[in-house]
């Protein structure tokens, strides 16, 4: 149950408490995380130290762990199609190249729940008929629910990677059934039906429209949330969209969940995902355009120099996005939100770049760190850039090949 002062962020209750409208995953998942800094704390407060909150901060590194292991299970789900050097160039554009990076600062549910629908298309592509992968893929899809129920939109995914097995199919509803019992369960403590959600009705704003053209045209061509702006590399799908001469009942299949989502969040009042880089109800579906662009390279319809320039646009546009905090930075413009939307001269890409040349507290921990830290995070990108540059040349020769 919240505090009153929290109403915005939750929903009244069948006993009138105010509950959370978010998920039950994230809360979950922070737990590790937060005990242990609440213990710090108090040991603190104990020994007569100055009291600090040291278990926000241990569960402010939830998500660099979610996102460290969303990119090593997407390498993994990589190498089922493709060679070691390509799944890891994919791999790395997705990584530095991407919004994963500056989201991985924060603890929005989106890398939580991507993860675990990850997992679930990953252990349905291993499973090839064994029950005990399948209950597990089911298990994995529908945690991802206990994150953003919208999820349930991508959801068909795990099913069409199962196949058309009977035994499969049982073995993932039988794992999908266990978290969704959990949620619909938690659902009527708090509101006295199973499918109340606490999300619909929140407050007179959280509403579907049936107006879809501003949400859509937002999320792919406004200069303040445009999909294509804040992850360059996610470009290089549309090279084998304009190229594509067959369209199979399987590809079709695997693009209709992901069209079913982006359509739903478009008629959604907050389409944007409000206080946020870039459009973050599409972080699953970014992952996915990498994915697919992967298909092109190498045989002919997709460069890698072309992939790899979208990449290094990508990695300026992300360090832009992680050297200033974007919700001090669209606070400050909150009288108008709709400008850092509609208008480049006030969205994130080039605001949070005013603040840094004007001197306004960049989000950068190593300015305050010592000289060793310095030299080890130098080294570090030193290395990655020349680890990124050896596998573009290795990509360079499996084109000529």
């Amino acid at each position: 149950v919240l505090p009153d002062k929290l109403e915005a962020f939750g929903t009244r209750g069948r006993d009138n408490g105010l509950y959370s409208k978010f998920g039950l995953g994230q809360s979950l998942l922070l737990l590790p995380f937060l005990l242990p800094g609440a213990a710090a704390s108090s040991i603190t407060r104990l020994m007569g130290g100055e009291p600090a909150e040291f278990g926000l901060f241990a569960a402010s590194f939830a998500n660099q762990f979610v996102s460290a292991a969303f990119l090593s299970l997407f390498y993994l789900l990589l190498r089922l199609y493709f060679s070691p050097g390509k799944a890891f160039f994919l791999v790395m554009a997705a990584g530095c190249a991407t919004f994963i990076w500056p989201y991985s600062k924060y603890d929005f549910a989106e890398p939580s729940a991507s993860l675990f629908l990850l997992l679930s298309l990953y252990l349905a592509l291993r499973g090839e008929g064994r029950p005990g992968y399948h209950a597990l893929s089911g298990l994995a899809c529908g945690l991802s629910l206990l994150f953003r129920i919208d999820f349930i939109f991508l959801a068909p995914l795990a099913v069409l990677m199962t196949g058309a097995n009977k035994k499969s199919l049982a073995a993932f509803a039988g794992g999908f059934v266990l978290p969704l019992a959990l949620l619909l369960t938690y659902n009527y403590s708090r509101f006295g039906g199973f499918f109340k959600m606490g999300v619909l009705g929140a407050s007179k704003a959280d509403r579907f429209r049936f107006n879809i053209s501003e949400g859509f045209r937002g999320m792919l061509f406004s200069p303040g949330k445009s999909v294509f702006l804040y992850n360059p590399p996610a470009a290089a799908c549309l090279f084998l969209a304009f190229s594509a001469r067959k369209i199979t009942l399987r590809r079709l299949l695997v693009v209709l969940p992901f069209a079913a989502y982006f359509l739903m969040h478009c008629s959604w009042h907050s389409w944007m995902g409000g206080w946020s880089w870039g459009p973050r109800r599409l972080y699953p579906v970014v992952p996915a355009l990498i994915f697919a662009a992967g298909f092109g390279i190498g045989h002919g319809t997709l460069k890698a120099r072309t992939l790899f320039i979208l990449s290094l646009a990508g990695i300026l546009v992300q360090l832009d996005g992680i050297s200033y905090e974007f919700g001090k930075y669209l606070y400050g413009i909150r009288d108008n939100f709709d400008g850092s939307i509609n208008s480049f001269s006030y969205s994130p890409l080039y605001g949070h770049l005013k603040c840094l040349l004007l001197g306004l507290s960049p989000d950068y921990l190593y300015l305050k760190a010592g000289p060793l830290f310095k030299t080890a995070l130098i080294g570090m990108l030193g290395a990655g850039t020349a680890c990124l540059l050896s596998v573009y040349g290795t990509i360079k020769k499996e084109e000529h090949q």
